[in-house]
Order: structure tokens, then C-alpha cells, then sequence
């Protein structure tokens, strides 16, 4: 959840990063991110594209590794 945070307090900061402004609406737009079901809330700029990109990869990245755990646990080294 702390990298939720952290990017939403990202995009609130940057100007005009998404459609919606406000901290709600940037934790809510990034943690649609990070699940990557989407949002009604479009990217504005440019480095708004960049921090959703990178934030998606990094939502694929910690899924797979939580999947990689919780397997290892189930079936055993």
C-alpha cells in the first residue's frame, strides 16, 4: 500500500498529471494503477504518462512476486 501512497501524493504534486485533481483522486487513480483495472480519470501530461507506466510495471512486478511467495510457502523449497 505505501507505494499507492507514494504515487498518489506523486501525481497530486505534479501539476495537471491527471483529469481529476485532489489527494483522493490520486490515491484512488493510482491505486487503479496499480491493480491495473483502469479509471475514469485520464493521464493530463507528460509526466503523469511516465509515472503510470512505471507504476503499472511495478504493480506486475510485486503481484508476481507475491504469487512467487505464497508458492513457495504452499508447495515447499
Amino acid at each position: 500500500m505505501s507505494v499507492v501512497l507514494v504515487f498518489g501524493v506523486i501525481y497530486n504534486l505534479i501539476p495537471n498529471a491527471i483529469s481529476k485533481p485532489g489527494l483522493g483522486n490520486s490515491i484512488y487513480f493510482s491505486l487503479m494503477t496499480f491493480i491495473t483495472l483502469g479509471s475514469e480519470i485520464q493521464v493530463m501530461s507528460d509526466w503523469g504518462k511516465i509515472l503510470t507506466v512505471i507504476e503499472a510495471i511495478a504493480g506486475y512486478i510485486m503481484t508476481g512476486l507475491l504469487i512467487a511467495i505464497l508458492v513457495r510457502r504452499t508447495i515447499g523449497e
